[in-house]
Parts: C-alpha cells; sequence; structure tokens
C-alpha cells in the first residue's frame, strides 16, 4: 500500500497518527453519550475530527522533522540555533534562542 499510494513520509509518522487518533476518539461523546462501538473506535461523528487531527499533527511532525537535523528524533541547542530562520518564516519569532529552548 505504501508503494502504490507513494506516502511515504506518512507511513513513517505512525506517532501523528496514533495521538490522532487518541485525540478524536471519544469527542463525540463528551456529552454523556456512551459510544455504541466501545472507548478504543472512532465513530463516523468523529471521524472528520481524526483528518483534521492527522493532518495538524502531521504538518508539526514535519516541522520538527526539518528541525531535527541529526533525524535522532531529538532537537538539541545548535539545531534549534541553525532553525531560528525556518522556524520565524513559520510565523513564530524567537528573541532570546537559549532561553526560549530551555523553557
Amino acid at each position: 500500500c505504501r508503494d502504490v499510494l507513494g506516502l511515504h513520509d506518512m507511513f513513517d509518522a505512525k506517532p501523528v497518527i496514533m495521538r490522532a487518533f487518541q485525540a478524536a476518539k471519544g469527542a463525540g461523546n463528551k456529552r454523556g453519550r456512551q459510544s455504541k462501538y466501545g472507548p478504543d473506535y472512532v465513530e463516523l461523528s468523529e471521524f472528520r475530527l481524526l483528518l483534521v487531527y492527522i493532518r495538524q499533527y502531521f504538518e508539526v511532525w514535519q516541522m520538527f522533522d526539518d528541525v531535527d537535523s541529526a533525524d535522532d528524533k531529538r532537537v538539541d541547542l545548535n539545531e534549534f540555533r541553525a532553525a531560528v530562520g525556518k522556524i520565524a518564516s513559520w510565523g513564530l519569532k524567537i528573541g532570546n534562542v537559549e532561553a526560549e529552548f530551555n523553557s
């Protein structure tokens, strides 16, 4: 499926899909209504929210991946410093780089 669709990055983003699923499931049950299929399913009323979460979380995942130049799933101070211009192009202005990194 990965090769047919050509979505290699999406298949590497399992944490994105897992977190989006966790955020979306049960969102329709906030009004005290019990899920018809149990707590581990996304129902039709929650599916659109799941797609929104996947898109938003995947964007953040891609931003993080751009900043993480060592590809070790961590951002150190040097990577953060090097990415300040890129982060600014995303609309986030950083004044004191070290203070922001440590916060």
